[in-house]
């Protein structure tokens, strides 16, 4: 996914943008929203950013991928 991301063709320093063009300043507030849009457009019900990590998790877990990947991906806390 890193290598994804920077191979990305974009100006500025920002890689996501709002919808008038400017640049925004956080990613995770940016990646929540796009979330909450698709889910809605989806009508998956209401779901917390906790669920989704903890959802994340589980997955990597069940796919027995190494705790520090785990860790690299979703944070420590």
């Amino acid at each position: 996914m890193v290598e994804a991301v920077r191979n990305l063709s974009h100006e500025g320093p920002f890689l996501f943008l709002k919808s008038d063009g400017s640049g925004e300043s956080s990613l995770e507030h940016k990646t929540r929203d796009e979330f909450t849009r698709v889910a809605e457009a989806l009508s998956l019900p209401h779901f917390t950013w906790g669920s989704f990590r903890r959802s994340v998790e589980s997955a990597m877990h069940k796919n027995k991928v190494p705790l520090k990947a785990q860790q690299a991906v979703i944070g420590s806390q």
